[in-house]
């Protein structure tokens, strides 16, 4: 389909944007994924069942935490919150919906 995937690349010292140009791409997607978690030092961020979310995401997507003999199940809640907002945040929601929340309540505060 005219699309090339580069993995492993690091743009600005394995390639530059401009290389890119220079060799015919008409179009560059930077997909760097999600970035290391925020935490927010209030009592029981550290409890069970309280998970980054990309901790959370991780498990789920890549380490099957969803099957009953994963070796690093999930706990699966029936009333979720998500604190926080972005691509990451729904990510988590959605995923806690498909493992059989019921409910999901996104939390999420925009700075001024």
């Amino acid at each position: 389909m005219g699309v090339d995937f580069e993995t492993n690349i690091i743009i600005g010292k394995t390639l530059t944007i401009d290389e890119l140009i220079e060799d015919g791409y008409e179009a560059v997607f930077i997909g760097t994924g999600a970035g290391l978690p925020r935490f927010m030092n209030i009592p029981g961020e550290n409890l069970g069942g309280v998970y980054s979310a990309n901790e959370f995401l991780t498990r789920v997507n890549l380490m099957k935490a969803y099957l009953p003999d994963s070796a690093t199940p999930i706990h699966r809640g029936k009333r979720v919150v998500v604190v926080g907002g972005g691509n990451v945040a729904m990510d988590a929601a959605r995923c806690a919906m498909r493992l059989g929340a019921d409910e999901v309540t996104i939390v999420y505060r925009r700075s001024a």
